[in-house]
């Protein structure tokens, strides 16, 4: 378990990286899933994490707004993104959704990486990752907020669970972590 454990924590804080990195250039990835975070191993035979597949990405610094719903991988995709009823803005807290979803995956909770081989609706998704949080996920809960605004960021998941260590993001321009929303 200490092994797994070890995984997922270099798995995680990598992607963290990759991903604050990624919000501080404005650019939001959009198709975060097992399928694209590759890996190869170092020098001391640990696994360095690298994010693929760049074809669904979104620039905004590019000066457009709109963003389409419904972009990514099913299963992996934020309330926001696969809601077509929701016309606001997607941000980089779509990618952050979905890295707890690949989160889900690897630690098959609640059985998701045999369901996964579905179709699932979003629901089903959502009640797969509710119940994850309040199981061995419940460090990273912050990442599967259903509403934006009460997700963390990257940003914040690094300071609170690697004491910043890794940002790109200026820690003055992080937020405090919102509890709203969090039971």
């Amino acid at each position: 378990m200490a092994k797994d454990y070890e995984f997922i924590d270099r798995y995680l804080k990598q992607m963290l990286e990759a991903l604050d990195y990624l919000a501080s250039e404005n650019v939001i990835h959009r198709d975060i899933k097992p399928a694209n975070i590759l890996y190869v191993m170092d020098s001391k035979q640990q696994p360095f994490f690298q994010l693929g597949d760049f074809g669904l990405a979104h620039d905004f610094s590019t000066g457009e707004t709109a963003v389409k719903v419904g972009v990514g991988t099913p299963g992996y995709m934020a309330p926001e993104a696969e809601n077509v009823a929701i016309q606001e803005p997607q941000t980089h807290k779509v990618d952050i959704w979905s890295l707890f979803m690949t989160l889900v995956w690897i630690t098959n909770a609640g059985g998701f990486r045999t369901r996964s081989r579905f179709p699932l609706r979003f629901t089903q998704c959502f009640a797969i990752a509710s119940s994850a949080i309040k199981s061995q996920l419940m460090p990273y809960g912050a990442m599967a907020e259903k509403h934006p605004d009460d997700r963390a960021s990257a940003a914040q998941m690094l300071v609170l669970l690697y004491e910043g260590e890794g940002l790109s993001t200026p820690r003055r321009m992080i937020p405090p972590l919102s509890t709203k929303g969090r039971k």
